[in-house]
């Protein structure tokens, strides 16, 4: 039961500060998200599919007259991003990385999905290069560890890179949780 429970606060964790980092980003006009330092976890909006799909339209058009629009290349991939549709989101990630491969956010984002698609090697990879560009980067951290413990099985990897995290999260919500995974009280 503790593994299942860990699992479902993980990925609540996951979509919870990837959708504030996505919603702070698109918001500050594609540039890096500060993480939340908020006491409580925000109520996750709920997804209007069909308005993200209108926009989704309306994206691509502008795409055809602008393909090395980065801006558009990265909103294409934060919307399908939200619609858990991994590949896609990938697809117009790699293009805006094409365009600057020195962005932390989009490397922490399409890491996202490539953990989401199965490729927790290419999402490691991209995690740790976010890392290397913006160490102060706590998201990148967090998602780290959770695709080290979760599917690497290197618990003392994942503690690690929990605990840099905490270190740049001190008013983290999920505090306890990652000190209890951290001192193996929670269980695996």
């Amino acid at each position: 039961m503790k593994k299942e429970y860990f699992i479902l606060i993980a990925t609540m964790l996951i979509i919870g500060l990837s959708g504030i980092a996505i919603g702070v980003f698109q918001k500050q006009g594609n540039k890096p998200a500060e993480p939340s330092t908020a006491q409580t976890m925000p109520e996750q909006p709920q997804i209007n599919h069909e308005a993200i799909l209108a926009q989704i339209e309306t994206a691509k058009k502008q795409l055809l007259s602008a393909p090395e629009d980065r801006g558009l290349l990265i909103s294409l991939g934060n919307m399908y991003y939200d619609l858990d549709s991994s590949q896609t989101a990938i697809t117009y990630y790699e293009k805006a990385l094409k365009i600057n491969p020195d962005d932390a956010m989009v490397l922490v984002d399409c890491g996202a999905m490539y953990r989401a698609s199965g490729n927790s090697d290419k999402a490691i990879e991209y995690f740790k290069k976010a890392i290397k560009i913006n160490p102060r980067l706590a998201q990148a951290y967090f998602n780290l560890g959770i695709v080290l413990h979760m599917e690497k099985g290197d618990r003392d990897g994942a503690i690690e890179a929990w605990k840099k995290y905490l270190e740049l999260e001190p008013n983290s919500p999920i505090k306890g949780f990652l000190n209890d995974l951290i001192s193996g009280s929670a269980g695996s």
